[in-house]
């Protein structure tokens, strides 16, 4: 069952493999006082990464959004659309590692290294995946070629794909998530002019204080709720 008969606005929430519920998802966002400034609230089964959006758009045109220099999210809100939506509004995005989703035992994404000037990958064995095309979704495309993969050291590290070709994605707006990475990590970089690691260490700062600012808000949101589960 995936729609309920009693409440059909709301959506079928998965809260890990086990627990399924019909909810709702409350998008929030609060200053570093706990005052909300901006609220959504969409059917559970919308991604977060998906109704940010709309809550988002509220915290920009609202009466305080002018002042907003930060935005502090969990790892879940880490996608291109988002950074690129928080950087063009000139705001520095706050955001923790994400772990990649990748076998064990494969290399993982940053062990390719991306040339931005040709516009290609280059495998941990130094060969190149060159441009192929770009997805509906808005993913370009680096195939390897087959003739360098065939006899490769890495390949059972790299691809069980049977035609031997390593394939990458890397979406059109990714520039964004790597300058929201970079900020993550630049404030550990002591060798980077002194007002540029300002600026990182304030937006590393930030985002410790997120856990006390927001979840004073949820918190507050939970005892005025009547419901058993929020």
């Amino acid at each position: 069952m995936t729609g309920s008969t009693i409440d059909p606005e709301s959506g079928c929430f998965h809260k890990g493999e086990k627990e399924k519920c019909f909810a709702y998802s409350h998008q929030t966002f609060c200053d570093k006082n706990s005052f909300v400034l901006a609220v959504t609230t969409v059917p559970g089964n919308v991604h977060d990464s998906v109704s940010f959006f709309d809550a988002y758009e509220k915290l920009i045109n609202g009466k305080y959004g002018y002042l907003i220099k930060n935005v502090s999210l969990d790892a879940g809100y880490m996608t291109p659309a988002i950074c690129r939506a928080i950087v063009q509004n000139d705001q520095i995005p706050n955001m923790p590692y994400k772990r990649p989703k990748i076998k064990k035992g494969f290399s993982k994404k940053y062990e390719y290294v991306y040339d931005e000037e040709n516009d290609c990958y280059l495998c941990p064995n130094d060969k190149i995946l060159m441009y192929t095309t770009t997805t509906r979704n808005g993913y370009r495309q680096y195939k390897s070629d087959s003739k360098d993969c065939k006899d490769c050291p890495l390949r059972n590290k790299c691809t069980k794909s049977k035609n031997m070709t390593k394939v990458i994605e890397r979406h059109l707006w990714e520039e964004f998530r790597e300058y929201a990475d970079e900020i993550r990590q630049m404030e550990r970089n002591l060798s980077t002019e002194k007002k540029i690691i300002e600026i990182f260490y304030i937006s590393f700062k930030i985002y410790k204080k997120r856990q006390f600012h927001f979840k004073n808000c949820l918190y507050t949101i939970k005892s005025l709720c009547p419901y058993e589960k929020v």
